[in-house]
């Protein structure tokens, strides 16, 4: 770097006193030592002697270059992947050797975060290198990685006890559309992690196209590799394995993966794209829990020591390590799956998912309870492979507390009740330690929703006022109980939005809590009272309105047809009544009709009744099914867009 600005990347061939000799490709210049601000020396890599792409004789980049690409094809896709490939090679079942290789062409700017990639790692046990990283523009010029566009970072810092991971982050050079970047990797596992064997979970395909991508994996003798491909009914994948020496190679590959542009309510990406599920532990599931019940054996010799019982029950313990030992939000790679000590859990009131559970684990066996620790996958994750034995897969401890009929529990946070965390695995896949594979059974549709009472007062000029009763349900309470942080001011000010939500012009806005917003009941109730000038649109002998309690944006189904199957996270229950006391001498002329709407999963009552100048409205809509096939998104479409128009039907109420 000069005094001028000016910059040069290239090859330093001497640095005296006197002057600075530089070379850049052919062409050797010479600067006065005084005329130089900075000499930034760069690691060698792959292909850094090569400006040209021409020059790089490696047949991947070449037919990347070569492929012929109309971005207009591909509308929706921010990328097209030319290629994506994995190399593995198992040494042992604890460590292995990993090389991955991406070639991509920004097709647009959405298309411009491709240039990003980073890698977590054990810097303990684990090194990783970035062997190239290049970005090639049109004209075939070739830009390396620099490496100032690498960062080695601490990932959990602020977490003295769990400061075991880093992060390896790094931007290729020039991301932008029409140029091809090529990118890879290679990690290492040189040292075995306590509890940790091979596991590998890698996606066929994306939501942008890929023309190729391929898996290969170099078992040794002696060691089992179980896999098995997901979600590829039509057989897309394709398998091979090779002898080879003292061991074999399994390859799989897929080609021509199309567009797949993202759907509302779609189940996650890891069931819809071939899945591949690589593990080197247990030959079967029953075998990968009792392993985990002889490491939990080992731990609770090992860790004798508990600090006293703070509570006298399972729900007392939850709710006190749930409010009390912090979560530190570390993954399994920095904290691993075996425990520590429950002492210094304690002592920090801070803890990884594994600590705190195994803290509230030990206290529920203390206490004399039939306690099991399980692992969870949660369904957000996607289906777990059933052909590829090992706890790994399911990365959330919990306790079962009961036999086989009991109840799991899963901390969560100080406004969360056990119920809640229950209902968010609804139909999760759980390994119980010392058995096997079950599920999470589904929670009640009236778990979770809002039950809503509203009456209003209409006048003569169409003024009304308002008391609307609102009770929350399971998470949906939380919204409440996270008042315990606030002032009164602010509580305020959230009261009024929740009233001007209703009508921007709501006035006069008072509100009551019921219940204690510092306990996590599983429901609360805010009652709020207010005024709303000119609601309806009144005449001498006439008045009608929307009502705004009824009103919904049927946002998930907005096209015709839909390619995915639909998913919930959890059933739910919502219901509305209203009371609408119409001016003195009115009566309700014209509304809409009673409707109901029953399918697999759903179900939509709408009823309403005019009685001595009261209008009485109720709906309930009910959802238990936690997922539905393509074709029952015909329902759901029929079933949101029915009490999508009754909210926004008109009420009439005319003088007698």
């Amino acid at each position: 770097m000069l005094k001028d600005g000016r910059e040069y990347e290239g090859a330093l061939v001497e640095a005296t006193e006197a002057e600075v000799v530089f070379r850049r490709g052919e062409e050797v210049t010479r600067h006065p030592r005084a005329e130089v601000v900075h000499v930034r020396l760069q690691r060698q890599r792959e292909w850094a002697e090569f400006s040209r792409a021409a020059d790089i004789a490696d047949d991947r980049l070449q037919q990347g270059l070569a492929a012929k690409l109309d971005a207009r094809q591909y509308r929706g896709a921010g990328t097209a992947t030319l290629y994506e490939g994995t190399t593995i090679e198992l040494r042992t079942p604890q460590t292995w050797e990993r090389r991955q290789r991406r070639i991509v062409r920004i097709l647009n700017e959405h298309g411009e975060d491709a240039s990003v990639d980073q890698v977590y790692y054990r810097p303990d046990c684990e090194t990783v290198r970035v062997l190239h990283a290049v970005a090639v523009r049109p004209d075939g010029t070739v830009l390396h990685l620099r490496d100032t566009a690498l960062q080695d970072e601490s990932v959990y810092s602020r977490y003295p006890r769990y400061d075991t991971v880093r992060r390896l982050r790094f931007a290729t050079p020039e991301g932008k559309p029409g140029n091809l970047l090529d990118a890879s990797v290679e990690h290492i596992r040189a040292e075995p992690l306590e509890g940790q064997a091979f596991h590998e979970e890698i996606l066929l395909g994306g939501s942008d196209p890929v023309f190729e991508c391929e898996v290969a994996v170099w078992v040794p003798a002696g060691i089992a590799l179980r896999w098995q491909v997901l979600n590829d009914a039509g057989g897309t994948v394709a398998f091979e394995r090779t002898a080879e020496g003292d061991g074999a190679w399994y390859r799989w590959s897929r080609r021509d993966a199309p567009l797949l542009p993202p759907e509302p309510l779609m189940p996650p990406w890891a069931d819809v794209v071939p899945r591949l599920v690589l593990a080197a532990g247990p030959a079967t599931w029953e075998a990968a829990g009792e392993a985990c019940a002889e490491s939990l054996a080992a731990a609770d010799a090992r860790l004798a020591d508990l600090p006293p019982l703070p509570a006298e029950d399972a729900d007392g313990l939850w709710e006190f390590v749930s409010r009390n030992v912090q979560s530190a939000d570390v993954s399994l790679l920095a904290s691993g799956p075996a425990p520590q000590d429950p002492m210094e859990t304690w002592r920090l009131r801070s803890g990884s998912p594994v600590d705190r559970t195994y803290l509230f684990y030990r206290w529920l066996a203390l206490l004399g309870e039939e306690v099991h620790w399980a692992w969870i996958r949660p369904r957000t994750q996607g289906a777990l492979a059933e052909q590829a034995p090992t706890a790994e897969a399911l990365p959330v401890p919990a306790v079962r507390v009961g036999g086989v009929d009991g109840r799991f529990y899963v901390l969560g946070s100080d406004i969360e009740t056990p119920e809640e965390t229950r209902a968010w695995l609804s139909g999760a896949p759980v390994l119980v330690a010392g058995g096997g594979l079950s599920v999470i059974p589904a929670a009640d549709a009236g778990s979770l929703g809002t039950d809503r009472k509203v009456a209003l007062r209409l006048d003569r000029d169409g003024n009304a006022e308002v008391e609307d009763h609102i009770v929350f349900r399971g998470a949906e309470a939380r919204a409440l109980r996270e008042w315990r942080r606030l002032t009164g001011v602010e509580i305020q000010r959230r009261v009024e939005e929740l009233a001007t939500a209703v009508n921007g012009r709501a006035q006069r806005v008072r509100y009551e809590i019921e219940g204690d917003v510092r306990e996590n009941a599983p429901r609360l109730a805010l009652r709020l009272r207010y005024r709303v000038p000119r609601l309806a649109d009144s005449r001498p002998s006439v008045a009608s309105l929307q009502l705004p309690w009824l009103e919904y944006d049927a946002w998930a189904v907005g096209r015709d047809e839909r390619r995915f199957p639909l998913f919930w996270g959890q059933p739910r229950r919502d219901t509305v009544a209203v009371l609408v006391r119409s001016p003195r001498g009115f009566r309700l002329e014209a509304g809409p009709a009673p409707r109901t709407f029953a399918a697999d999963g759903l179900n939509l009552a709408f009823a309403c009744e005019d009685q001595a100048g009261h209008t009485r409205v109720s709906l309930t809509y009910e959802r238990s099914a936690l997922g539905g096939d393509a074709v029952a998104y015909r329902d759901l479409k029929a079933c949101l867009e029915l009490r999508a128009a009754i909210g926004r039907d008109y009420w009439v109420w005319r003088k007698e």
